[in-house]
């Protein structure tokens, strides 16, 4: 019947495409991601017009509602893109990663480090768009700004626009803010090539690991590489390794998550 669930549209559209059979569709990943856009008042009251691929639609507007496409076991589903407590809120306290890789899981030039560039972390201003809708009325496109204090007071400006389905200004703001701080505060990506171990069976993709790896300096001194990764992908190897390709999570210094925080 009529929903303004985003999870009960995407679901619908993964039974009426008829490539995706029952079996397939992750019903969990899918009542953890609807508790959550609930939970946080994101809500999809907008209109479907034109034919377009599903899984180009999923990737450009799941992340507007802080969900990621998930894929576990073969089954399609989605996930929050942030920690959540029991009740589906934003978990702005302590994370507990799934697992700890150390010298002891990674095999010889396993550890491939890509940074991403300044410029692509310079500070901007998010200009989102939504819609305020009266009943009964045509709705109004309105913006609201997203910047850090004194920062792109004058650009640049990047546009968002969730006119199209996003009625509430929170959830708009909300968006605004998970996008700046990512770009702020994420500062690079890491393949990691391990040893086929145990971990391999119980880590996801959206699983946070941590990554602590010892390393000399030239003057002979011992430092280690200690942070925080969210698993974008995981690939398994013939040669008995596993490949999983991270992204930085930026914690504080309570080990909790920095952009939870923001948003």
């Amino acid at each position: 019947a009529e929903s303004d669930y985003y999870v009960d549209l995407v679901k619908y559209f993964f039974q009426s495409n008829n490539r995706l059979p029952d079996d397939l569709i992750d019903n969990t990943a899918l009542t953890t991601a609807a508790k959550f856009a609930d939970t946080n008042g994101f809500l999809f009251n907008g209109e479907l017009k034109t034919s377009q691929n599903l899984l180009d639609w999923l990737q450009v507007t799941s992340v507007n509602f802080l969900l990621r496409v998930s894929n576990t076991g073969g089954k399609f589903g989605l996930l929050p893109r942030l920690p959540y407590n029991t009740d589906h809120t934003i978990k702005t306290t302590q994370i507990t990663p799934e697992f700890t890789f150390t010298e002891e899981h990674v095999v010889g030039d396993g550890f491939e480090i890509a940074y991403i560039s300044l410029e692509d972390r310079e500070p901007v201003c998010f200009v989102v768009h939504w819609r305020q809708q009266p009943e009964a009325n045509f709705g109004l496109v309105r913006t609201v700004q997203v910047r850090y204090a004194n920062e792109a007071t004058d650009g640049p400006f990047v546009s968002i626009d969730m006119s199209g389905y996003c009625t509430n200004e929170n959830h708009a703001v909300k968006v605004g803010a998970f996008r700046l701080a990512q770009r702020k505060f994420i500062t690079h990506h890491l393949r990691l090539t391990v040893r086929e171990r145990s971990y391999n069976a119980s880590l996801v993709i959206g699983d946070l690991v941590r990554v602590r790896l010892r390393r000399e300096t030239s003057e002979g001194e011992v430092e280690h590489h200690d942070n925080i990764y969210e698993i974008n992908r995981i690939e398994q190897t013939f040669s008995s390794t596993i490949i999983y390709d991270l992204t930085h999570f930026p914690i504080d210094a309570q080990g909790r998550s920095i952009i939870a925080r923001v948003v």
